[in-house]
């Protein structure tokens, strides 16, 4: 019974997550994106979403980028 009780918690949190990351990601709010992302990954570490988009909003955030960009 427990155990039915922490899924429900974390599929709920996850959800939650998913929907706070991307919401960043449309905002260009990579450093959000970013934090969101990892906490997926700490639930689901098989979500290719949060991989993907977690590693790309590094990637972004990254001086050499800062640097392209200026």
């Amino acid at each position: 019974m427990l155990y039915l009780i922490i899924d429900a918690y974390l599929d709920e949190n996850l959800e939650n997550y998913y929907i706070i990351a991307r919401r960043a990601m449309s905002d260009q709010d990579d450093e959000t994106a970013e934090k969101y992302y990892d906490m997926i990954l700490q639930i689901d570490p098989n979500s290719w979403e949060a991989l993907f988009y977690k590693t790309y909003c590094n990637a972004r955030n990254c001086k050499i980028a800062g640097i392209r960009a200026a």
